[in-house]
Protein backbone atom coordinates (compact mmCIF):
# COMPACT_ATOMS: atom_id res chain seq x y z
CA UNK A 1 0.00 0.00 0.00
CA UNK A 2 1.70 3.39 -1.11
CA UNK A 3 2.10 6.13 2.29
CA UNK A 4 1.07 9.77 1.99
CA UNK A 5 5.40 10.02 1.76
CA UNK A 6 5.73 8.03 -1.56
CA UNK A 7 3.15 9.40 -3.31
CA UNK A 8 4.35 12.50 -2.75
CA UNK A 9 8.05 11.85 -3.40
CA UNK A 10 6.48 10.15 -7.11
CA UNK A 11 4.95 13.62 -7.38
CA UNK A 12 7.77 15.55 -6.70
CA UNK A 13 9.72 13.06 -8.91
CA UNK A 14 7.52 13.03 -11.71
CA UNK A 15 6.90 16.89 -11.72
CA UNK A 16 11.02 17.11 -11.83
CA UNK A 17 11.30 14.99 -14.45
CA UNK A 18 8.61 17.00 -16.37
CA UNK A 19 10.10 20.31 -15.82
CA UNK A 20 13.14 19.42 -16.60
CA UNK A 21 12.45 17.59 -20.67
CA UNK A 22 10.03 20.90 -21.08
CA UNK A 23 13.54 22.92 -20.10
CA UNK A 24 15.42 20.87 -22.24
CA UNK A 25 12.59 21.23 -25.38
CA UNK A 26 12.96 24.60 -25.32
CA UNK A 27 16.14 25.11 -25.54
CA UNK A 28 16.59 22.64 -28.50
CA UNK A 29 13.52 24.32 -29.90
CA UNK A 30 14.99 27.82 -29.21
CA UNK A 31 17.72 26.89 -31.35
CA UNK A 32 15.74 26.90 -34.49
CA UNK A 33 16.08 30.68 -34.68
CA UNK A 34 19.64 30.52 -34.99
CA UNK A 35 20.85 27.85 -36.69
CA UNK A 36 20.30 25.64 -39.84
CA UNK A 37 17.37 23.13 -39.44
CA UNK A 38 19.46 20.14 -40.16
CA UNK A 39 21.73 21.05 -37.39
CA UNK A 40 19.05 21.44 -35.03
CA UNK A 41 17.78 17.76 -35.83
CA UNK A 42 21.20 16.54 -34.94
CA UNK A 43 21.13 18.06 -31.32
CA UNK A 44 17.84 16.70 -31.02
CA UNK A 45 18.64 13.35 -32.23
CA UNK A 46 21.82 13.74 -30.11
CA UNK A 47 19.87 14.83 -26.62
CA UNK A 48 17.28 12.04 -27.34
CA UNK A 49 20.24 9.09 -26.90
CA UNK A 50 22.36 10.18 -24.89
CA UNK A 51 18.98 10.52 -22.77
CA UNK A 52 17.01 7.87 -23.36
CA UNK A 53 20.47 5.64 -24.79
CA UNK A 54 21.50 5.99 -21.06
CA UNK A 55 18.54 5.63 -19.00
CA UNK A 56 19.12 1.45 -19.03
CA UNK A 57 23.00 1.81 -17.91
CA UNK A 58 22.28 4.19 -15.28
CA UNK A 59 19.34 2.13 -13.95
CA UNK A 60 21.56 -1.21 -14.05
CA UNK A 61 23.92 0.90 -11.99
CA UNK A 62 21.40 2.29 -9.22
CA UNK A 63 20.05 -1.33 -8.96
CA UNK A 64 23.49 -2.50 -8.30
CA UNK A 65 24.02 0.24 -5.66
CA UNK A 66 21.05 -0.23 -4.52
CA UNK A 67 20.64 3.31 -3.70
CA UNK A 68 17.36 4.68 -5.11
CA UNK A 69 16.86 7.76 -2.61
CA UNK A 70 20.56 8.84 -3.06
CA UNK A 71 20.59 8.97 -7.57
CA UNK A 72 17.24 10.63 -7.24
CA UNK A 73 18.56 13.12 -5.07
CA UNK A 74 21.61 13.41 -7.12
CA UNK A 75 19.12 13.73 -10.46
CA UNK A 76 17.42 16.74 -8.80
CA UNK A 77 20.48 18.15 -8.02
CA UNK A 78 22.14 17.94 -11.13
CA UNK A 79 18.80 18.85 -13.02
CA UNK A 80 18.76 22.21 -10.01
CA UNK A 81 22.45 22.91 -11.10
CA UNK A 82 21.51 22.54 -15.11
Amino acid sequence: MATRRNLQSAALLGIAHGLGDGAAGYLLGGLARSMLLADVALLVLLYNALAFGGQPLAGMLVDRAGRPRAAALAGLLLTLAG
